[in-house]
């Protein structure tokens, strides 16, 4: 039972997290993704995938202090407190190789977010998902291994819409 709510929470998760990355400023980007990982939170603590539940609970944070930051860098000190919860964090909920996956795509994602840059985003994104398919595919988050691929994808989309198009 507990398995097929953590599924629904998490297309819910999907549609938000897609729609944030046909967005063209970070500040849309970010708004989306708050409602996005605080789903994802919710799904990975119903699937009892501790290392997933831990990172979204801290990206939600992290993406609401982004957030009050649209038009400045966020200080390099809130970076490195992030990043340190979340060595922490995944240092304490280890429990495989995989287990280190989300920690590892949310220090990515942090510095991606810090360089401010729509594009680098994006293209950290699609790297980011390749490597979470892994995680999902080990918690059985299947709902979230399609949703990674359906990001990858959406971030792809993003791509040729916003930099290889505007380019020309």
């Amino acid at each position: 039972m507990l398995t097929n709510i953590a599924h629904v929470i998490g297309l819910i998760a999907l549609i938000f997290m897609i729609i944030s990355f046909q967005t063209k400023k970070q500040a849309k980007l970010l708004k989306f993704q708050i409602i996005s990982s605080l789903f994802f939170a919710i799904q990975y603590l119903l699937l009892n995938a501790m290392s997933g539940f831990f990172i979204f609970l801290f990206t939600t944070i992290r993406n609401i202090v982004f957030a009050k930051y649209k038009d400045k860098k966020v200080p390099m000190f809130l970076i490195i407190i992030y990043l340190s919860i979340v060595i922490l964090f995944s240092y304490a909920s280890y429990t495989n190789i995989y287990s280190i996956i989300p920690g590892i795509s949310s220090i990515l994602f942090t510095l991606a977010l810090y360089s401010k840059n729509m594009k680098t985003i994006r293209i950290i994104d699609v790297i980011i998902c390749v490597i979470n398919i892994l995680y999902n595919f080990d918690v059985k988050a299947y709902t979230s291994l399609i949703s990674c691929i359906l990001e990858m994808l959406s971030s792809i989309i993003g791509i040729i819409r916003f930099d290889i198009k505007n380019k020309n």
